[in-house]
């Protein structure tokens, strides 16, 4: 018997099978076994070839060229007397080679005749020093390219998905092309505008745009509005003056050249990023954007609900996954919301159960893996929300979270703001905190060291 036709019969039949069947005599013995060896190893090769090539899809699985940018997280309405046009000037991560612009609506009702036109700019003409907080409103570097909605030159934003939870209606997507910048910036420019009719009731974020013009801002951001239809008529445009209140504030998704990590934020304030003052600077918003660069992008999306409880915002999960398509989530389970006159309550925590199984049952349908980064529940001072010796529970609670497989859970995270402890709760460091709840910008700064080796690693 030849080795070949030796190693197809151990293949079918196993050694101990060949041997027995009488196919082998003593003098071969030692043969098939070296063979069988062989074969053994040639099993462990393709094996340890299939890992490979598995952890180089779990890999991949962690990075993509479509990225998607929403700075705000919760929005409310209001209603136009007038025409208005918002212009919005803003960079990108990376350079990019499409893309398509996503229109909140938090309005029970259909909202139609919206229209949207999109820009690149070569260059930025004004920074955060700038006295008069001006916005761009011309073009440099590039033209105007009026977007559509299903081929259409005007479109109408879909009803609100439920109470709290804007729907998000596209553009087609715009074959435009990021160009190079002659000021000696990095980053592509994009100018956005969009026209509402009168009458029309406007989404705009909840808590303004405050604070986006200067440097609580993590990358550039302007926004101008008149009332004047600047889409039909661009010319008609001519607002010079930054405003921060009652404008839209679009999404946009963009298909980069370059690979990067897309992140979804859902919880409450503390990670929308607000405080006493709305500024949307929050820890994982200050993950991404220190870690991204041009060549190797982060993006977020702001799904937060600020002063809401967990089985408010977890649905936004179920909603964004499919238009976001994260490559990470960030997600906190408890919500100091859900606390109670007199401190926490088991009731509370076990929503918070609820809430956390639900996203498990949402990631467990969705299409492609993604890394979820939990945070810990916050403490807060006596003064600003107090829960007494019923604090225990959170800090259990936050132990339970720290058991997790398959989530990672953010361990050090509630410890990284926590001070003293004061009749038996743990007290927000005062140093790190304006209102006793929420972290200032050295506490968000703080929570983001410790959030980026677990979302992006070191």
């Amino acid at each position: 018997m030849t080795d070949q036709e030796l190693a197809r019969l151990i293949s079918r039949v196993g050694l101990q099978g060949a041997l027995k069947s009488g196919a082998l005599d003593a003098s071969v013995r030692e043969d098939a076994a070296e063979v069988a060896g062989v074969a053994v190893n040639a099993a462990k090769t393709e094996i340890n070839t299939a890992m490979q090539a598995a952890l180089k899809n779990v890999s991949s699985s962690e990075k993509t060229n479509v990225l998607s940018k929403n700075m705000f997280g919760r929005f409310d309405s209001e209603v136009l007397s007038t025409v208005h046009t918002t212009n919005i000037v803003m960079d990108l991560e990376a350079p990019f080679t499409g893309l398509r612009i996503g229109l909140h609506n938090i309005h029970t009702a259909a909202v139609p005749g919206v229209r949207v036109c999109v820009a690149v700019r070569d260059k930025l003409e004004y920074d955060n020093n700038d006295a008069r907080w001006a916005a761009e409103y011309q073009l440099s570097g590039g033209t105007w390219i009026d977007c559509t909605f299903d081929g259409n030159v005007s479109g109408t934003l879909a009803p609100r998905i439920a109470a709290e939870r804007t729907s998000v209606t596209w553009t087609d997507i715009v074959p435009l092309q990021s160009i190079p910048r002659t000021d000696g910036g990095v980053r592509p420019i994009i100018m956005v505008r969009v026209e509402l009719p009168n009458g029309s009731i406007m989404t705009r974020p909840y808590n303004q745009t405050y604070n986006w013009r200067g440097d609580q801002a993590p990358r550039y951001f302007r926004t101008s509005k008149q009332a004047v239809a600047g889409v039909t008529n661009k010319s008609a445009f001519t607002q010079l003056a930054n405003t921060e209140a009652s404008t839209i504030c679009p999404a946009i998704q963009y298909y980069s050249t370059k690979a990067g990590k897309q992140l979804l934020i859902v919880a409450d304030s503390t990670l929308e990023g607000i405080g006493s003052t709305p500024t949307c600077y929050g820890a994982a918003q200050q993950a991404a954007l220190t870690t991204s660069t041009v060549d190797s992008p982060v993006d977020y999306w702001n799904g937060a609900l600020h002063a809401q409880v967990p089985l408010t915002y977890t649905p936004r999960i179920a909603d964004l996954l499919p238009v976001v398509n994260p490559t990470h989530l960030f997600y906190s389970p408890w919500s100091g919301n859900d606390v109670a006159p007199g401190g926490i309550q088991d009731d509370a925590l076990m929503r918070s159960r609820q809430a956390l199984s639900m996203v498990m049952g949402y990631l467990a349908n969705y299409k492609s893996p993604v890394k979820v980064v939990m945070a810990e529940g916050l403490p807060t001072t006596t003064a600003g929300r107090n829960t007494g010796a019923g604090d225990s529970r959170r800090i259990a609670y936050n132990t339970w979270l720290s058991t997790f497989t398959g989530f990672t859970p953010a361990v050090g995270y509630a410890q990284a703001v926590s001070g003293a402890t004061v009749s038996g709760q743990v007290q927000l460091d005062s140093a790190l905190t304006t209102d006793g709840v929420h972290p200032n910008r050295a506490g968000y700064d703080k929570l983001a060291a410790v959030i980026k080796p677990l979302l992006f690693g070191a």
